[in-house]
C-alpha cells in the first residue's frame, strides 16, 4: 500500500499510527526535500531605456520553490504592462521588463527561489548600453548567492 501526502514539509517527518478496520500499524514518514539550487542563474543584461530586457534563470528543489522578483531591491509583480513573469513546471523562470525606463538602468535583478527546504538568491545587473561598448570599463559580475536554509 502506498500512501501519498500532498504539501507535506520537512517537520511532518516521524512515525503515525494507520488504522484499517480493526487493524492499526505504524508507518514510518520521511519526507524527501531538497534545497533550491539555481543550475542557471541570471546573467546581466544590456538595458536599453525604451526596449524590453529578459533575465531567465532555472531553479531545481523538492518541493518545487516559489519564485518571486525583484529589481533595485523592490519586489515586482506581473502587471503585463510593465513586468511579464513566467514560471514553468521544468524549473525555468523569466522576467520580462516590457519597456525599460531610465531608471531602471544600472539597479540590480534579483530571483528568490524559496521552499521549506531553504532559500536561494540570483543576482544580475541591467547593464547601460553604452558598457558593451566601452572595453575600458570593468564587466558587472552575475552571482548566486545562498541566504538562508
Amino acid at each position: 500500500m502506498r500512501l501519498y501526502i500532498d504539501q507535506s514539509v520537512i517537520s511532518d517527518s516521524g512515525i503515525y499510527a494507520v488504522s484499517v478496520g480493526r487493524a492499526t500499524s505504524q508507518v514510518r514518514v520521511d519526507v524527501i526535500s531538497e534545497r533550491p539550487v539555481f543550475t542557471q542563474g541570471l546573467t546581466d543584461q544590456t538595458a536599453i531605456a525604451g526596449q524590453s530586457v529578459t533575465f531567465n534563470v532555472v531553479v531545481h528543489g523538492i518541493p518545487r520553490p516559489q519564485i518571486c522578483w525583484f529589481i533595485g531591491g523592490a519586489e515586482v509583480f506581473d502587471t503585463a504592462d510593465k513586468y511579464v513573469i513566467t514560471v514553468s513546471d521544468d524549473g525555468r523562470a523569466e522576467l520580462r521588463i516590457v519597456r525599460v525606463s531610465s531608471s531602471d538602468v544600472g539597479l540590480t535583478c534579483e530571483c528568490k527561489a524559496s521552499s521549506a527546504a531553504g532559500d536561494v538568491v540570483s543576482m544580475a545587473y541591467l547593464v547601460p548600453g553604452w558598457y558593451q561598448s566601452n572595453s575600458a570599463v570593468p564587466a558587472f559580475c552575475a552571482r548566486t548567492l545562498r541566504v538562508s536554509g
